[in-house]
């Protein structure tokens, strides 16, 4: 069982598309509207382009892709990401999005050895906060009745790992 990162390419959109539009994904998201394929491209293309400085990929496993993790910068100071993950329902409770997040976080932490991860995530998506805890993400702050936010720094996370 090998885990694969690729960087996403507009080869991927309509993947990414069909999953974003998921009710899987919708479920859980900040925006229950579903997005249209020319909002999604012209999303995705400017998103590429920041890839250099917020990673951005899509995972397979034995080949078959089972989801994506991207990091997308909050702040002007380059040091808080924004962490999204999806995880096809069939590959859940399999420890592979515990893995994607780990390599994701630890890739990060490479180029940014000073930085700072924020989770988004609804109070009711008890497998993503379990999935984020489980990395050392701690409860900050409550957003509004259905979210929170969850935060870790790039020096808690390798504490946790020694």
């Amino acid at each position: 069982m090998e885990i694969v990162f690729h960087a996403v390419g507009m080869q991927h959109s309509q993947l990414i598309l069909q999953w974003i539009n998921s009710n899987a994904a919708r479920e859980f998201s900040q925006s229950q509207k579903k997005i249209s394929i020319d909002e999604h491209n012209i999303w995705l293309r400017s998103r590429i382009l920041k890839v250099p400085l917020e990673p951005f990929w899509i995972v397979s496993l034995d080949e078959n892709y089972v989801g994506y993790v991207r990091l997308d910068l909050l702040n002007a100071s380059k040091d808080l990401f924004t962490v999204s993950i999806f995880v096809l329902p069939e590959f859940q409770r399999a420890g592979i999005g515990t893995q994607i997040l780990a390599d994701a976080l630890k890739t990060s932490m490479e180029d940014n050895p000073k930085s700072s991860f924020r989770a988004i995530i609804k109070k009711n998506n008890f497998g993503s906060i379990q999935l984020f805890q489980r990395q050392g993400f701690q409860l900050k702050a409550e957003i509004d009745k259905h979210f929170n936010d969850y935060r870790l720094t790039a020096r808690e996370f390798l504490e946790k790992c020694d």
